[in-house]
């Protein structure tokens, strides 16, 4: 026989079930669509490229300031662009 302790321990245990369901659930959505964003940005990086292959001698460095100095000239690029685009 179930006495009340048991019902409020198993009710319990079935809530936390459900928190550990839509947690992983919550995480399965974040992974899809942060796998989505990667693979968006591999296309686009590749269609760049494709047209301006000169880019692909830029080589990722150690620090976000190294980086900013190594991809300088493809961020002033993409400003000058975007400056223009409603023209």
């Amino acid at each position: 026989m179930f006495t009340q302790n048991d019902c409020v321990t198993e009710e319990l245990e079935k809530l936390e079930q459900l928190k550990r369901r839509r947690r992983a659930k919550e995480k399965r959505e974040h992974n899809a669509m942060h796998k989505l964003a990667i693979r968006r940005q591999l296309i686009i990086g590749d269609l760049f490229l494709r047209h301006f292959p000169e880019f692909a001698a830029l080589r990722p460095r150690r620090t976000s300031s190294e980086n900013e100095s190594e991809f300088a000239p493809l961020e002033n690029l993409l400003k000058l662009w975007a400056a223009n685009k409603g023209t």
